[in-house]
């Protein structure tokens, strides 16, 4: 991203918060557990190594062996914390 001087403009700068907080949101979701919902491996649980702005990185163990995914953010949901 370039750097200027100049004035942004009030709706470019509403978006940059927008986006900021969508960081934040997203980055919370580093270390916790998911399941997947959508796609071969729906129904799977594993855990979020790394976050991007539309894709997710999450380790899931399929036969005795943790098999890395990468997946839209809407293949997976949260599982509750005090849920096994």
């Amino acid at each position: 991203m370039i750097e200027s001087n100049l004035p942004v403009p009030r709706q470019a700068q509403a978006v940059q918060k927008a986006e900021g907080r969508m960081r934040k949101h997203h980055q919370g979701l580093e270390g916790r557990i998911v399941q997947v919902i959508d796609g071969p491996f729906a129904g799977f649980r594993g855990e979020v190594k790394e976050v991007d702005e539309q894709t997710v990185k999450v380790d899931v163990q399929t036969y005795g062996r943790i098999t890395p995914l990468d997946l839209a953010l809407r293949q997976i949901e949260l599982v509750p914390e005090n849920s096994n």
